[in-house]
C-alpha cells in the first residue's frame, strides 16, 4: 500500500495511527487515497513501514530515536519524542499546526478511550476507526444520516444519562443503559436522533 502526497491545506481531516491490528486495509487505503497528514505512534511504525504507508510524523520514545531513523523504509519521517507516546501528544502536535479535525485509527481503543479523549476536547472534530466499527463524536442536540434498513446505531454520552428521541428507527430500541442506546433502522433513508445533549458518540458499523 502506498499513499499519494500532494499539497494539502488542512482540508482532510489528519490521520493518526494507533495500531493496525485487524483494520480492513481496503478501508484504511480509501482514506489515504486523500493524502490526509499522517502521525503514527511508536507502536505503529514498524506495521505502517510493512504496509509501505508514508508517515509524515511519529511519536517515540527519545531512546528509540537512532533506531527508527536508521531503519524505517517509509521516509523520510519527522519524529517528536515524548517519555510516554500517546494519542493526546499526537493530537496536540496536530493542533499545533492548524488541524482541527483527526480520525484516529486504532482496534485496540475502547468506548471508554475515547470518551476519555473526547473529553479532553483537544479537537473539534474527531473520529475513531476500529476493525468494524467507526465512532463518532457529535456537538449538536440533532443527528441526521442516511442509512440501509437493519443498520444499528449506538449512541453513548460522554457524561449523564441521555435522554433521546428518534425518527426512521424500530420501535424497539434497546436502552442497554441510561448511557448507551441501541436503535435499529426500520427502512432505507434518513434517520434521525434528537439528543438533550450537545455532545455525544455516534458508533456505527462499517
Amino acid at each position: 500500500m502506498s499513499s499519494h502526497h500532494i499539497i494539502r491545506e488542512k482540508q482532510e481531516p489528519a490521520l493518526v495511527l494507533h495500531d493496525l491490528d485487524n483494520i480492513n486495509m481496503e478501508y484504511l487505503g480509501q482514506l489515504l487515497e486523500w493524502s490526509p497528514t499522517i502521525v503514527a505512534l511508536e507502536q505503529c511504525l514498524e506495521a505502517t513501514d510493512i504496509e509501505g504507508i508514508k508517515v509524515d510524523y511519529s511519536i517515540i520514545h527519545p531512546t528509540n530515536l537512532d533506531k527508527w531513523q536508521s531503519t524505517l523504509q517509509q521516509g523520510p519521517v519527522k519524529f517528536s519524542t515524548s517519555d510516554s507516546p500517546s494519542i493526546y501528544d499526537a493530537i496536540k502536535l496536530l493542533t499545533g499546526k492548524g488541524h482541527e479535525a483527526v480520525n484516529i485509527i486504532g482496534d485496540n481503543l475502547t468506548n471508554e478511550d475515547f470518551k476519555e479523549i473526547a473529553n479532553a476536547q483537544l479537537v473539534p472534530d474527531i473520529t475513531l476507526i476500529r476493525a468494524t466499527q467507526k465512532v463518532l463524536l457529535q456537538h449538536s442536540n440533532s443527528f441526521k444520516k442516511w442509512y440501509t434498513k437493519g443498520e444499528k446505531v449506538q449512541v453513548l454520552s460522554l457524561g449523564n444519562e441521555l435522554a433521546i428521541t428518534s425518527r426512521g428507527f424500530e420501535s424497539n430500541v434497546q436502552k442497554l443503559s441510561g448511557k448507551t442506546h441501541e436503535f435499529e433502522t426500520c427502512r432505507d433513508g434518513e434517520i434521525e436522533l434528537t439528543s438533550d445533549s450537545s455532545s455525544y458518540l455516534i458508533v456505527e458499523n462499517l
